[in-house]
């Protein structure tokens, strides 16, 4: 069985880690898919890590956020701060 290990070391298997992409990305309609990524962004007085949120169909960023350290709460900020405007703009509709 192959493992998949994250950034905390911790191992899942494939099983607990399915991709559901499978490479394919694309989408028919705006946000059914979003894909995110964490890069590092060093600075004179520290490293700042910025985490983005990318809508498949449009390819546009819906969501970002930056701290100086990359825990579950800078995702986490991202989803619920993306995901309450896409419920906010529905709802207004």
């Amino acid at each position: 069985m192959e493992l998949v290990t994250d950034i905390n070391s911790k191992k899942y298997s494939k099983e607990e880690c399915p991709n559901l992409l499978n490479q394919i990305f694309k989408a028919d309609a705006k946000n059914k898919i979003w894909v995110g990524n964490i890069t590092h962004i060093p600075t004179k007085k520290k490293t700042l890590y910025l985490a983005v949120f990318i809508d498949i169909f449009s390819r546009k960023v819906v969501g970002w956020a930056m701290n100086t350290k990359m825990k579950e709460h800078l995702v986490i900020s991202i989803f619920n701060q993306t995901y309450g405007e896409k419920i906010k703009k529905k709802s207004k509709r």
